[in-house]
């Protein structure tokens, strides 16, 4: 006996389809709106954590970039202030995060050109800024790419609801 029986009805989407075509961007709004409102602030608000001063004594990652920190300190290059480390704000001020769409995909950018942002917070960070506090961003990172996943999918089921 040979019997057939329906994977999937297939009206919905294309009911979509036409729906996403009759109304061009749409998909693009609803989900901008949804980043910016739902996700982007919480996770600059993240990024842009900043722990109290350093610990002292800092703990270098080596004694060659102790010895670089204090010639650097002395050459004027890192500002202090009453012999300690005084920061400036730049590196946790520079984050970037944004949505890209094309070619049937949706991308987050999260990105920041600081030079010491590996040290700090990446995967070279330095025993002396962990202990201060300083979070590794690749973890910030991947959380809230797993939820703008989620914010993703909620917006395409919502449109298919709406339709």
């Amino acid at each position: 006996m040979i019997t057939a029986s329906i994977l999937r009805e297939t009206h919905e989407i294309e009911n979509l389809v036409a729906f996403m075509d009759a109304f061009p961007g749409l998909m693009e709004d609803e989900l901008t709106t949804r980043f910016n409102t739902r996700i982007k602030p919480r996770l600059l608000s993240e990024l842009r954590y900043t722990p109290r001063a350093a610990a002292l004594p800092f703990t270098f990652g080596s004694e060659k970039s102790r010895r670089w920190y204090h010639a650097a300190v002395r050459e004027g290059r890192i500002p202090t202030s009453g012999g300690r480390y005084q920061r400036t704000g730049n590196m946790v001020a520079g984050w970037e995060v944004n949505i890209f769409f094309g070619d049937g995909a949706v991308a987050l950018e999260v990105k920041n050109r600081s030079k010491a942002l590996p040290y700090v917070t990446g995967k070279r960070q330095v025993a002396g800024h962990r202990i201060t506090g300083w979070p590794q961003h690749n973890e910030t990172i991947a959380f809230w790419r797993d939820a703008a996943g989620e914010e993703v999918d909620a917006a395409i089921n919502a449109l298919i609801n709406r339709r």
